[in-house]
């Protein structure tokens, strides 16, 4: 992967794992002056998962972002169909979405756990997405965002400038 301090970033996950942590989902964003921004998010239920993606997704939007780099832990399975998180053949992986405006290149790490709860990653896992799909796929799409009344918007544009208070000049 192409993006600035990759290997700083996926050395802090390995470091996270390695002390029983679990990878916070966070999203390094680049901006057009070339300034790096990390955007830690947390992951709730469904509702809470939605609108922490639309204030991410405007976030990027406000910081003039050229790309971005998105980890994630994530649960796969090689059974079709069949949600991850119900799949008795699931495999806990970190995956690397980068995302440079025009084509998102993904990166899935295996993560190994050991009986101490400590984990590390194996080798990358072959990979024959090209993007991903679903409510994290292109950040940069706002659509979702331009769907909301007014109010929703607002809502969001507050908890987003709170998010960014101090962040930026």
């Amino acid at each position: 992967m192409d993006f600035e301090h990759f290997t700083v970033i996926k050395e802090q996950a390995e470091f996270d794992l390695a002390n029983k942590d679990k990878v916070w989902p966070t999203c390094w964003v680049k901006r057009r002056t070339g300034n790096m921004i990390g955007l830690a998010f947390p992951s709730g239920n469904d509702a809470e998962k939605q609108y922490n993606i639309l204030k991410l997704k405007r976030a990027i939007q406000k910081l003039d972002a050229t790309s971005y780099l998105l980890v994630l832990e994530v649960w796969t399975s090689s059974i079709p169909n069949i949600p991850p998180r119900l799949s008795d053949s699931k495999e806990e992986q970190v995956m690397f979405v980068l995302n440079d405006g025009e084509k998102e290149q993904t990166e899935f790490w295996p993560i190994s756990r050991k009986e101490d709860g400590s984990g590390y990653f194996t080798e990358p896992a072959p990979n024959d997405v090209d993007m991903i799909s679903g409510a994290m796929a292109d950040l940069f799409d706002m659509s979702d965002f331009k769907t909301l009344s007014y109010t929703q918007k607002r809502k969001i544009d507050q908890a987003v400038n709170k998010m960014l208070k101090g962040k930026f000049a």
